[in-house]
């Protein structure tokens, strides 16, 4: 059994899997979707790079920002990773809040036929005569993790995740639930209150703002990347495009950065209350190792439990 800690950004996941990490002497997956990639370290978080030297990180700066890394394809990597930590006898612990990407891990996707050009062309009738927001909240049902990293103007985005929800529908592809599994991975959500939360949020962002938000995102321009669709589409980063490409003031962008940040959380909790784990209610003023301990514990009991026989397994 994996130990898995997510949660909704800025919920202290990474420190609190950082400490539980050092406990377990395992190694770390992150399967966050925008830690992925290169040059963007401030506007994603990253652990530093002394706690990376001291706990091994995997799937961290793997990827330039033009080179996507979808939730398949870092599946099949990490699996890979996994099986071999696994049969060296390396603890695992994976750490993110990419809904899609951690299921990722725990269910082998099917892949849905591509429509024909008479359904694309529904699709995008769809798209032209639907209100967004109907759309979105026909989606949101079925796809709450896929549709927390889509940006309201993003319609290429919107029409390929209809797409999906169209084949799905003809081939009657089975749900999330139904798919075989790869691992058993006992996940915890990190559960803040709404207040202590948000509070994290605007305080996460005036610290990315003091250490060089601005500057990392005219260094991601400079290297090519400021057209990128990753760069363009990560919060944080498309505020600060356009700030500097005169659109906002900073103040403006800043503002709008700990807004849509907020907005992303809650999409984030829509996903984990539907598909997440066992929930872990984390009191504001408790410290990341106390709160590692406690996850600590909570899965070496479900370890017993997956490790004791059945009723049916004992009067045989």
């Amino acid at each position: 059994m994996i130990l898995a800690i997510t949660g909704p950004t800025a919920s202290g996941k990474t420190d609190i899997a950082v400490e539980a990490a050092s406990r377990l002497g395992a190694e770390i997956i992150s399967a966050d979707s925008r830690q992925f990639y290169r040059f963007m370290d401030i506007g994603t978080a990253k652990p530093s790079l002394s706690v990376q030297e001291s706990i091994q990180h995997h799937f961290i700066d793997c990827a330039d920002p033009d080179q996507p890394l979808s939730a398949g394809s870092f599946a099949r990597r990490a699996v890979k990773v996994i099986d071999k930590l696994k049969n060296a006898g390396t603890p695992v612990l994976v750490t993110g809040g990419s809904g899609l990407y951690l299921h990722g891990l725990t269910y082998q996707f099917t892949t849905a036929q591509a429509p024909n050009s008479v359904k694309r062309g529904q699709i995008r009738r769809k798209l032209e005569t639907q209100k967004p927001e109907e759309i979105r909240k026909h989606l949101l049902q079925k796809y709450p993790g896929a549709l927390s990293r889509i940006d309201e103007a993003d319609t290429r985005r919107l029409s390929r995740l209809l797409e999906v929800a169209e084949s799905e529908k003809d081939q009657k592809l089975p749900g999330l639930e139904a798919l075989p599994r790869r691992f058993e991975i006992f996940d915890v959500v990190v559960m803040r209150d709404r207040d202590d939360l948000n509070n994290r949020i605007n305080e996460r962002v005036d610290i990315m703002i003091s250490n060089g938000l601005r500057d990392e995102t005219l260094d991601l321009i400079k290297r090519g990347f400021g057209q990128v669709r990753i760069v363009k589409e990560t919060i944080g980063y498309k505020e600060m495009l356009q700030q500097i490409n005169g659109g906002l003031s900073l103040e403006e962008a800043i503002s709008r950065i700990k807004l849509h940040t907020k907005q992303y959380s809650k999409r984030q909790l829509t996903w984990f209350r539907k598909y997440g784990g066992v929930p872990i209610d984390v009191p504001e003023q408790e410290s990341p190792g106390l709160t590692a301990e406690r996850i600590i514990e909570m899965y070496h009991k479900a370890e017993l439990n997956q490790n004791e026989p059945s009723s049916s397994e004992l009067s045989e």
